[in-house]
């Protein structure tokens, strides 16, 4: 009988707790903020038997002698204001499907150690945001705003970058299969969005820029010897003594972009190949 009681008394300081949580307390000690469990305790004899009394394990409070502990998961998944090892993953869901940020604005947050499992990130904002040791399996950060986050130690392995704005991203990261991330901390690789980025004396030979947007980049004194710019969008970029030696141009966009010395793909220079006004095109 009075387990019964402690289970029904249980079942009503949950839906307690999750609401104080949802109104944003306590949330970082009830449920602990590293396992996001709620702990509680109920006595096994006298007038108080089997009545359940919520503690706060992670702030050091234990049950009395006499009284038995019990604990049991939250409901408060995908909920919580951002801190640091916030538990933002949600049970049973799959890689992009489980607690939604499409969009958010996540900037200047410290969110070290959370658990992201397959969080949709998708076009959220990760200005300055501290990511560093957080789990992002399955997660999806496509077309995300990365400018100056602390990716330290994390593994991006698995993950899909396309779209991915940055600048100052710290390191070190794992990252995709053809992918790298420079000494500006900029996050290279196919479909990465460098839009404007200032690129200039990175060599970035073999690398894989296929489908990315290189619009109005400044892509001066680079290395881009057998580089792959297929698809990638070059409009109104800026090329100014670069080596595109071997490099992959086809379906391209050079819509207004401007050369002075470059070395073209077939090996000939822009300023002396013939090309008016000065370009690459019809030299792969």
């Amino acid at each position: 009988m009075s387990f019964f009681r402690s289970r029904i008394f249980a079942a009503c300081v949950a839906s307690t707790v999750t609401a104080l949580v949802v109104g944003g307390i306590a949330w970082a000690t009830i449920p602990a903020s590293t396992t996001g469990t709620v702990a509680a305790c109920y006595a096994t004899s006298g007038a108080n038997a089997g009545v359940l009394r919520v503690i706060n394990y992670q702030g050091g409070q234990r049950c009395a002698a006499g009284q038995v502990g019990v604990s049991w998961p939250s409901t408060t998944a995908c909920l919580g204001w951002p801190h640091p090892g916030v538990n933002w993953s949600l049970p049973g869901s799959t890689p992009g499907n489980g607690c939604n940020f499409i969009l958010a604005n996540l900037d200047q947050q410290n969110l070290s150690h959370a658990n992201l499992t397959n969080a949709n990130l998708s076009g959220a904002s990760l200005v300055l945001v501290n990511l560093s040791g957080a789990k992002l399996t399955g997660a999806n950060i496509t077309n995300t705003n990365l400018h100056d986050a602390n990716l330290s130690g994390d593994n991006l392995s698995g993950n899909n970058l396309s779209g991915v704005s940055s600048h100052g991203v710290i390191g070190p990261v794992t990252l995709p299969t053809g992918w790298l991330l420079t000494a500006d901390g900029y996050l290279i690789g196919p479909a990465a969005n460098l839009g404007g980025a200032i690129l200039d004396f990175v060599d970035l030979s073999n690398a894989n820029l296929s489908g990315a947007n290189l619009r109005g980049a400044s892509l001066q004194s680079m290395n881009l010897t057998n580089a792959n710019l297929s698809s990638a969008n070059l409009t109104q970029a800026a090329l100014q003594t670069v080596n595109l030696t071997g490099a992959n141009l086809s379906g391209a966009n050079l819509t207004d972009a401007s050369w002075f010395d470059v070395t073209c793909p077939d090996g000939t220079l822009s300023s002396t190949n013939g090309t008016s006004p000065e370009s690459c095109v019809g030299h792969p």
